[in-house]
């Protein structure tokens, strides 16, 4: 075959410089070389009429159309005006096309063009269209039997122009917006005050805090503080009985969940119930009557109790110590007064329920022998290792380096106003909350 019979011919190569498209116009048999006019690379027209590519570089070469008149259609002596398609600001006619949106010739060697008679089954010229055309265009008349060439259509897209058209009044591209995460509210409220208890009179605290889950500030108080407030509140009607009983519930749900809570705490696991042991020593302290009240609610919870009780001393607390002591008698729980009764068997957890007085060195040993972890009731420990503290009102400083829970008993905001303390509860939904050491 000659190779002047492909001279005309659309063709779509690849080679080692990239991807062109043009119009065969020479082809070179010595030194092996092909001429294309009005070359496209990668789908946008090249700023020369006419690029050569080496044969020994082409990889891959197609024929788009060959140029030839078709039965069916007729020849029109007047050729179309050229369309204007915008790339980089320039200005180029756009020939007719075949399939795939490609760039055509729009005339045969006689310099006429070509179009198909109505009724023909597809169109052997095609209009390729500008930016703005291809946006809109009309789908109803598309040939959908052809394949669409995603490639080589998105190389046509210019990004510069297209902006450059519509502008952003017309485009509303959003990037990196502000993400939430599942618990955070998105509408806009009042800035959070995490400094919500403030020490009004001064001298009240000292210069310890503590701090939340949610960052709220913690600021701790004295013991004379703490024991004060508790007066107050007693004379405005939330008597130490009541205070009592609401340490006692409040504390016992924290320690139910520390035993395993609803997995561990149920029917089918009758046989393997949590053994807590609760140290009271001391006089007839506050703590001592709290522990007893711990007792008491942990043993309606088929918890197994062992109180240790040494001989009490009198106190203010005389009283309200004497009708715990009667309310736990009614209870599972096993009262001991002597350390050597304890229990030889492993135990869950120990409870430290000590006063002003120290522990008595035996229960010390015991304690300090037994591999569970031990929880106090006050800041005084009684020369044992604890893992947790509880604390009411407001935590203490002295925690002796041990985890430490603030449980709610109930006092009121007006109740702190009394002694000073500018007070909004921290406990949100929750009657028992960790505090983190600032340190």
């Amino acid at each position: 075959m000659d190779p002047g019979d492909f001279i005309g011919n659309l063709v779509q190569l690849k080679a080692a410089s990239g991807s062109f498209q043009g119009v065969i116009t020479c082809i070179d048999t010595n030194n092996q070389t092909i001429t294309l006019k009005d070359p496209l690379q990668y789908g946008r027209p090249m700023p020369i009429s006419q690029v050569t590519i080496l044969a020994t570089d082409i990889e891959d070469l197609r024929f788009v159309q060959k140029e030839t008149v078709p039965e069916e259609v007729v020849v029109t002596k007047k050729p179309p005006p050229p369309h204007k398609l915008t790339n980089n600001g320039d200005q180029h006619n756009t020939h007719s096309g075949k399939k795939d949106g490609r760039p055509k010739p729009t005339a045969a060697a006689g310099g006429h063009s070509y179009r198909q008679q109505r009724g023909s089954h597809r169109s052997s010229a095609r209009k390729t269209p500008s930016t703005a055309d291809w946006l809109g265009a009309d789908i109803e008349n598309h040939d959908y039997a052809e394949d669409f060439d995603f490639q080589s259509n998105n190389l046509k897209f210019d990004k510069s122009a297209f902006y450059e058209d519509y502008g952003d009044s017309d485009i509303r591209l959003t990037y990196g917006e502000e993400k939430f995460a599942h618990d955070e509210m998105i509408l806009e409220t009042q800035p959070v005050t995490y400094r919500q208890i403030q020490l009004l009179a001064n001298g009240s605290g000292d210069s310890c805090e503590y701090y939340t889950d949610n960052g709220l500030v913690i600021p701790c108080i004295s013991s004379a503080i703490r024991e004060n407030l508790c007066q107050v509140a007693h004379s405005m009607g939330f008597t130490y009985s009541r205070q009592i009983e609401a340490f006692g519930i409040n504390t016992s749900q924290m320690l139910l969940t520390l035993l395993g809570g609803p997995n561990r705490l149920r029917p089918l696991n009758s046989h393997q119930l949590p053994h807590v042991v609760i140290v009271v020593c001391g006089d007839t302290n506050m703590c001592a009557i709290r522990g007893l009240a711990l007792g008491r609610h942990l043993s309606n919870h088929n918890i197994q109790i062992t109180i240790l009780l040494t001989s009490p001393q009198a106190s203010k607390f005389e009283k309200q110590y004497r009708e715990e002591v009667k309310l736990t008698s009614f209870t599972s729980c096993k009262l001991i007064t002597d350390p050597k009764y304890l229990p030889d068997s492993p135990v869950d957890l120990v409870v430290t329920a000590v006063g002003g007085e120290m522990m008595d060195p035996s229960a010390v040993r015991w304690c300090s022998s037994t591999n569970a972890p031990i929880l106090s009731l006050s800041t005084q420990s009684g020369d044992v290792r604890t893992k947790w503290s509880v604390c009411t009102v407001l935590p203490s400083s002295t925690c002796n380096g041990a985890a430490v829970y603030l449980v709610d008993i109930g006092f009121t905001s007006h109740m702190f106003q009394q002694v000073g303390i500018k007070y909004k509860s921290p406990f949100c939904g929750k009657t028992f909350i960790p505090l983190h050491s600032s340190q």
